[in-house]
């Protein structure tokens, strides 16, 4: 368990060991090695939602798991009067396919398009890069997005677990599409009325989160 700022620095240190690593590319970008796709892909977007929740005289401290229970963390919060609330965190990312190729790609070649086909051949990968809509790219993130909400939302949960979203990508996201999410989020709360905490998203690029809670009343 750590505070939600030492989280933040323990995050820092492993980025910078792992930055000292001679094959750092090869471990970053493919996510090999131990625990490395744990970091980036769970620790990293629960250190946000930690900041997120911090308030005045409020401690907030978390603890990331790597083993395969059925939460990738837990947020306690301990406000002025002692009174301490526990929410679990169900974290899921963005990450394709597509995605993970280009990764790959990125750290076999040193380059790789963002946009356009890959495919695989082997261990090989052949691009076709291409110019695109910025509004179509916007949708396939948003569209991604939400099936990765809503496969979440099959499960379940309790009023203690939180979805955190993890939205991946090369492009910082305007506002009206972060609302967008918040809305949709909202009327699937509506729709559906899940045993759960709340519904969070937060950006590869930018770092902040939106979300709602289920009870709109709380606080947090």
């Amino acid at each position: 368990m750590r505070t939600s700022f030492d989280l933040c620095s323990w995050i820092n240190d492993k980025l910078h060991e792992l930055e000292k690593e001679n094959d750092f590319e090869e471990l970053y970008f493919e996510r090999r090695g131990k625990n490395i796709k744990q970091l980036l892909e769970e620790a990293i977007p629960v250190s946000h939602l930690g900041l997120f929740f911090h308030r005045p005289w409020t401690t907030i401290n978390v603890t990331c798991f790597s083993d395969n229970r059925d939460h990738d963390a837990v947020i306690e919060i301990r406000d002025p009067q002692g009174h301490i609330a526990r929410v679990k965190i169900e974290v899921t990312t963005t990450e394709d396919a597509y995605s993970t190729m280009r990764r790959q790609a990125l750290s076999r070649y040193g380059h790789v398009s963002l946009t356009g086909l890959i495919r695989r051949e082997g261990r090989t990968f052949i691009t076709e890069p291409e110019m695109v809509d910025i509004k179509d790219t916007l949708n396939e993130i948003y569209n991604i997005t939400m099936t990765r909400l809503r496969r979440k939302l099959a499960n379940i949960y309790d009023d203690t677990t939180a979805i955190l979203v993890y939205v991946q990508s090369y492009t910082t996201l305007p506002a009206r599409f972060k609302c967008g999410l918040v809305e949709a989020a909202r009327e699937l709360l509506i729709a559906k009325n899940p045993a759960l905490y709340g519904i969070y998203f937060t950006y590869s690029l930018g770092y902040g989160v939106d979300g709602i809670r289920n009870n709109s009343s709380e606080l947090y």
